[in-house]
Order: structure tokens, then sequence, then C-alpha cells
């Protein structure tokens, strides 16, 4: 449903529209504010108002929302708006027409996010605190939720994009109650049943985010906590529900967060992220930095019911989730007592972790990930300029298939640098340093070669047919290069290289180019992880039987056609893939009682019973 101009010319008051107190939580108050806390905020205030390049729209408007939920300086709240407002699109024929531009230093709205970012701040503002705003600040949100209103319906997002998806419900149905739009909430409420169509057939696409399950919960605890409909609250705590038996089917104890593969996450090393707020906030996290929680967070939080970490079972589990429309799009994830490992078969994005196995030694410690590197950032340190305006972590979008058994896991990476996207977005072509497929360890780790123990040098190299074997308290895991191709088409080198001391980490790593890649390069990988290693024998047999399990390994490399068999522990892994039309041609050897359900736990599908028909 589009709303038309002329709408946004008719006068109304947002005074006018009052929520039912039915069902809708009391937003939360803070104690009056130190002398201490008012200069943070008059500092902060200052700075926004220098008009400063990296600030804009979103930051603005959480501080807008930070300052009225603790109450200070309210005479200075209309300014606040009327300063964030010189950034929003107001040309009617502009193809951004009510969008934001994010930064002050754009000459027009690049990321169309902005919208939804800023907007989720305001409409919370509004619909939490709005009894203590002065008339002018309402006359100033007026303008700004007239204007959002056509930008929300003008702004394209699939299905697909959640914690974005997710957002534009929220702001368009608590604008939309609280300005007496019942169209654009009727069009809010149109898209909540499709994401939830979407989601009961194809599972959360977005997955297991570090990063956007925080936004995911704030966009869907907002709904929980003040839409004035109850159906919408009871939507939202069903979605919220999930969520959370998401979180808890994936949480590994010792790692103190969610393990396994998952998409977008921008915490490279230790895979933490903006969840962690949340989660402090349940108190599934310790808040050791003693920072308080954001106004957003806490006027937004949905405490998860005790039952739901109650019903996922005690580890060692299996857990798998679809996260899209094709049957490969699917994750699978071991939850051991010492370790987890996790591995998907596709990417998503240029943050994904497709392969990842997490030891028992807490939320600092680097994670066991494999990804491609291309612009000599193994440790994800660097944040590259996107397309976009903002800066962030990347690595390479190979072609992805991957089956897994347990705690077991076998996985081709394909990578063709005539049909890469940049990772960094837009139609430049990607600035390749090298290529090089890297399995990211924990300096701590104990670091083995088919001959024994590897020396402290910072690089040593690796017989092309050398499998790694790692040992890290009680756990010991095997990975192995099964093939390489490097640019020539030939194997690839691989060395065991530490140069990654100031962040606790090393690396296995096959050098698939040395500079930009001249033609197609591939990196098979597989790993096996076993717990309760307490004895230097039994750690011996574990690569003895590794080792004894690599000579039965099949590889059929024949017309652009990758067949692959590995001797898994339980069932031999098999994957055959085009590689010049990159499509998936056989998988097997996966556990088929967990291939059916969008969140399948042991066998069981919890997912699926809470996305039903509503």
């Amino acid at each position: 449903m589009r709303l038309i101009l002329r709408s946004l010319l008719v006068a109304f008051s947002l005074v006018s529209a009052r929520p039912s107190a039915s069902g809708q939580v009391a937003p939360p108050s803070y104690p009056p504010l130190d002398a201490k806390a008012i200069a943070g905020y008059d500092r902060t205030w200052e700075r926004y108002q220098k008009r400063e390049p990296n600030a804009g729209a979103r930051d603005i408007y959480g501080f807008f929302l930070t300052v009225v939920a603790h109450n200070w300086r309210p005479e200075k709240w209309a300014a606040i708006v009327t300063l964030v407002e010189e950034l929003h699109d107001r040309d009617p024929v502009s193809p951004t027409y009510g969008n934001y531009r994010w930064y002050w230093r754009e000459p027009k709205p690049n990321d169309r996010n902005a919208l939804e970012f800023s907007m989720q701040c305001a409409s919370l503002a509004w619909a939490a605190y709005r009894d203590r705003m002065p008339e002018d600040v309402r006359r100033a949100l007026a303008d700004a939720f007239a204007l959002s209103a056509e930008g929300l319906v003008r702004h394209k997002v699939d299905v697909s994009y959640t914690n974005i998806f997710l957002m534009r419900i929220a702001n368009s149905i608590l604008i939309g109650e609280t300005t007496g739009r019942p169209e654009l909430v009727a069009q809010g409420r149109k898209w909540f049943d499709e994401w939830f169509a979407y989601t009961r057939a194809n599972g959360v696409h977005e997955f297991s985010s570090p990063t956007y399950y925080g936004t995911d919960l704030t966009d869907l605890g907002a709904l929980a906590n003040y839409a004035q409909t109850p159906a919408v609250r009871a939507q939202a705590a069903a979605a919220l529900r999930l969520l959370w038996t998401d979180i808890a089917a994936n949480w590994f104890t010792p790692y103190e967060g969610i393990a396994g593969a998952h998409s977008r996450d921008y915490g490279f090393l230790t895979g933490h992220g903006y969840l962690d707020q949340q989660l402090m906030r349940a108190g599934w996290l310790k808040n050791t930095s003693g920072e308080s929680h954001p106004a957003i967070d806490d006027v937004t939080f949905w405490n998860p019911p005790a039952e739901i970490r109650a019903a996922i079972p005690a580890a060692p589990r299996v857990v798998t989730q679809r996260f899209g429309t094709q049957p490969w799009e699917r994750a699978t994830h071991y939850v051991g007592k010492n370790f987890s490992l996790g591995s998907s078969g596709a990417g998503y994005g240029a943050q994904d972790k497709v392969l990842t196995l997490t030891l028992a030694g807490g939320p600092k410690l680097p994670l066991v990930n494999f990804a491609l590197d291309y612009h000599r950032d193994p440790y994800g340190q660097q944040q590259l300029a996107t397309a976009d305006g903002h800066s962030k972590l990347t690595h390479l979008l190979p072609f992805i298939s991957s089956v897994q058994r347990g705690p077991e896991a076998l996985l081709i990476a394909a990578y063709n640098p005539a049909t890469a996207r940049n990772p960094i977005g837009g139609k430049a072509p990607i600035a390749y340093e090298s290529v090089n497929a890297n399995f990211i360890l924990p300096a701590a780790a104990e670091l083995w070669d088919a001959n024994g123990p590897l020396a402290s040098g910072e690089t040593v190299s690796l017989a092309a047919d050398s499998p790694l074997y790692l040992r890290f308290q009680t756990t010991a895991a095997a990975i192995a290069f099964v093939v390489t191709r490097d640019d020539t088409g030939q194997p690839a080198s691989l060395a065991v290289v530490r140069d990654g001391g100031k962040v606790g980490a090393a690396r296995f790593t096959a050098t698939l180019a040395p500079g930009a890649p001249r033609d197609r390069v591939l990196a098979a990988v597989w790993v096996r992880a076993v717990n309760d290693i307490t004895s230097d024998a039994a750690f011996a047999k574990f690569r003895a039987d590794f080792l004894r399990a690599t000579e039965s390994t099949k590889i059929s490399l024949r017309a652009d056609t990758l067949d692959l068999t590995v001797a898994g522990t339980s069932a031999p892994l098999h994957l055959s893939v085009d590689l010049a039309h990159e499509k998936r041609l056989a998988t097997d050897g996966a556990d088929p009682a967990q291939q059916s359900g969008i969140l399948v736990v042991n066998g069981r599908d919890l997912g699926g019973t809470l996305v039903t028909d509503r």
C-alpha cells in the first residue's frame, strides 16, 4: 500500500492518538542525572551541532532517544530534531524522497537504511516518552513522521534482509498507530505477515548473526512493548521466541555466545557483536565492562522466558537450520561439551563465518574460522570503505558447498575472479593484494603436523597432503586441505604462519594467488574434532585414525566437475560440484533426521512450532 503525497499535507495532531495501556509495558525510568552526566550530554550536543562529517541522522536520533529517556534539558529537544531534519530528503522528485543522509559528508542519501535506523529511535522516543515532550518537540516530530511515512512505503526491502525488513515493520506500525495513519499500520501488518510466511517456509535468512540478531531483537521488542494492537504484540512475541530459541540452541556455554556458522559477523576473530547487549540484559552474559546499557536496549528489551533455555537439550546436540529458499541454504552445528563445529551450505555476504570450530576458551579466544582473505588482513583488523558509505571488515565471497555430520565437516570453496562480486559493493574492480585460504587458529593451541609438533618459528611450511592437528585443553581437531588449486592450476603451498601475535592468533594458510588471481582458485577442506582428549596417547590415536582415514579420500576433478568423498567417522561425506557454473550436484552424508524443519535440534523442529499460521 502506498501513501499518496496529498496525505502528507493534511494537518494532524500527535496528541490525538493515544495508545491503550492494556498489554503494553511501562517505559523505563531513570534517576535524575548528576552533574557529570549532564556535562557529558552537553558536550555531545555541542559536537553534533558542528555537523561533523562522520556524524549523521542515526547518531543524532539515537542521542535524541537517550536524552529524552534520561530527561536531559527538555528545552533542547526540539533543536535536536530540527538539526537532524536537515538530513531529510525533502525533494518530491528525488528517488530517495523521505529518506535521510546517513552522514553529514554525503550530498544525498546513499544507504537508504538510514531512514529505518533514524525512525527506529524517533518512533521509540515518541511511543515511550511523548507525555513529557513539549509542544515544540511534538510539532518537529510531526513534520519528521509525515515525511518519513512516505519514505517507509517507498523503501524497497527484500524479505530476506531480516533486520531491515523487521525494522521497517516496527517503524510503520508504531508511527502509523501513534499518528493516526491506519493505512501505514495496515501496510506494516501486511509486511509482518509476509515475513512470517517466508520464515515459516525458509527460516531466518540473516541466521544466527551476533551483530544483527541484536538489531532484530530491538525491532521486535519495540512492537512487543509498544504496539497498540494485541495481535501485533502477540506476533512480535512469537518472533522473539523464535530468535531466542535459535540463540539458545546454538549457545556454546564455554564460549559464552552463539557458536557455529553464521551470517554477518563483524567480530572476525571472536564472533561477538551487538547481540551481547541483549545477552547481558537477559543475564546470559556478565557485564564485565561495567558499562550501562544504551537507552534503546532498555526501551525495547523483551525478557526471554526461562523455559526457552530449559527446552534445549544439553550438549552434545546437533542443530540444523534453514536460512533461505534453496535446499543448500542450511547450516549445521554440532555443540559438544568442549568444542562446537558449524558449517554453512552457502554464503550470505562478506562477513560470513561458513566453517567455524569454537573452543572452550571463553569469549576472547580466537575462533578457528575459515575464510578467503584478499587484502593481507587475515585477522580482520582493517575496515574498508564500502560502496554504501560505511567502513566494514570484509573477505571474499566464494561459491560454497558443504556437508556435516556431527563433529565432522567437509567444505568446498571455489572462487572465480571473472564473476566475483566486490565484497565492498559497487562496480569498482576488486583491489586484490593476494588470495589466501586461511584457517584462523588461537595462538594458545598446540599444533602438530604428520611428523610431530610444529616448531615455534613464525612460518612453518607443510607438505601439500599434510593435515594440521590442533590440541587445546581436552579438544583435538584435524584440519586438512584435501584439494587446493592456485590460480595457475597447481596445488597451493601450505604453511602455518604465526603473524598474529598482537591478537593472540595464528593461521593455517593455502596461498591461492600471490597477487590478483588470474583464474579460478579452489580449496576443499575437511575438519574433524573430538572431546575428552586427556592423554598424549589419546591424542596420538586421534592423529593416527585421521591420517588413516585420509588414505581413503576419493578425488575426481575433471572438466570443471569436482567429486570428493572423505571417510567420515560415522558415514562417508560426499560433495560433487560443477565449478564452471557454480552448481551443487550432490551432497551426501549428513544426518537425515536433521534435514527437515527450520530450526531442528536433535531431530526435533523447535522453530516450526513458533511460526505457525496466525
